[in-house]
C-alpha cells in the first residue's frame, strides 16, 4: 500500500474493483486477476 491507508468495504450499492497483473520475463507467461467486492464482501 503506497499511501498507508487500509482497504475498507465500499458503501451500500457500491462495488469496488481490484485488478492485478504479473509478467514473467523468463518464460514469457503472464497472469491477471480482477476482483469485484460489494459492501457484504461478496465476490462477483
Amino acid at each position: 500500500m503506497q499511501n498507508g491507508n487500509a482497504w475498507c468495504l465500499p458503501m451500500t450499492n457500491v462495488v469496488k474493483v481490484n485488478f492485478d497483473a504479473s509478467f514473467n520475463m523468463h518464460d514469457h507467461s503472464s497472469v491477471s486477476e480482477i476482483i469485484f467486492r460489494d459492501s457484504e464482501w461478496y465476490i462477483w
